[in-house]
This record gives C-alpha cells, sequence and structure tokens, in this order.
C-alpha cells in the first residue's frame, strides 16, 4: 500500500536535488528520506532517482 508521505517525500528530494536538504524541510532524519525514497522505488518497480555523490538527478 502507497504512503503519501512517500509522495511528499519525492517531491522534495525532487525541488532539493539532495537528501539532506529534504530531511530539514521535512523535519525528518536523512535514513528516513532514503528509506521512503527506496519504498516508493520498490513500489513502482524502477529507480527514481539517479544518486550523485553531490545529491540527485
Amino acid at each position: 500500500m502507497v504512503n503519501l508521505e512517500w509522495y511528499r517525500t519525492f517531491k522534495s528530494v525532487y525541488k532539493n536535488s539532495i537528501f539532506s536538504l529534504a530531511d530539514k524541510e521535512l523535519f525528518i532524519s536523512q535514513p528516513a528520506v532514503s528509506q521512503q525514497i527506496s519504498m516508493l522505488e520498490a513500489h513502482v518497480g524502477y529507480k527514481l532517482f539517479n544518486r550523485k555523490s553531490k545529491g540527485v538527478e
């Protein structure tokens, strides 16, 4: 079942292009951001972001 928080997290990561800015915006930890994105990716069946050392694209 899809959690609406996953979409909120996706939107924040997309907007900020970096997990550590998304965590501050959402008031959750960076590992929680990573976990939510991973869960959403597992739900849709493919990677949503290309992870880089300086953020995502």
